[in-house]
């Protein structure tokens, strides 16, 4: 009776075995290729304007203005830096407090106010971000402008006005960071 038992279960064995591998051998692997060609470019980006202060250093996606001013005068950059868009499509753009130094210092009430301006091609006012003092503390308002659509292959310029107190010292600075987003 052994042996009957016996060869019914060798032949369950070998039909699940050969299950399994038909199984196996009838899955299908596959395998997806995908190549990426990554080109560097900055299709909106900055450029110098008409009265790009000399020093500046004007980079793609970086600028550092080098502003200057009297005391107790107002002084204005008509056209500090260019926003360019040199794509044929428009991208929206805003701009955007980072920071700002001396906060908190006496070196702050030698300034009054420094207004940065976003103008279109035609130089009408799309937006600014102001930089008031009271005290010895900075007031920015806003903080981030709304986003603006700068239009296929345009021009838009950053104006600069920079309002010193009655009694501002010389030799004093501060240093404003701002950021140029992009969509």
């Amino acid at each position: 009776m052994e042996k009957k038992l016996t060869k019914p279960l060798k032949m369950v064995l070998l039909l699940i075995s050969s299950l399994i591998i038909a199984t196996v051998s009838a899955a299908t692997y596959t395998t997806l290729t995908m190549k990426s060609q990554i080109t560097i470019s900055a299709l909106v980006h900055f450029s110098d304007g008409a009265d790009t202060p000399t020093g500046s250093n004007v980079q793609n996606s970086y600028c550092s203005l080098q502003l200057s001013c009297y005391p107790n005068a107002t002084t204005t950059y008509e056209q500090a830096v260019n926003v360019t868009n040199t794509d044929n499509d428009p991208h929206s753009i805003r701009l955007r407090h980072v920071s700002i130094s001396g906060n908190g210092t006496a070196l702050v009430s030698n300034f009054t106010s420094i207004t940065f301006y976003l103008l279109n091609s035609s130089g009408y006012q799309k937006a600014s971000i102001t930089y008031t003092t009271s005290g010895n503390y900075w007031q920015v308002s806003p903080t981030q402008t709304n986003y603006f659509n700068i239009p296929a292959l345009t021009d838009w310029t950053i104006k600069v006005v920079i309002v010193t107190a009655a009694d501002a010292q010389t030799s004093v600075s501060c240093t404003i960071e701002i950021a140029l987003d992009v969509q």
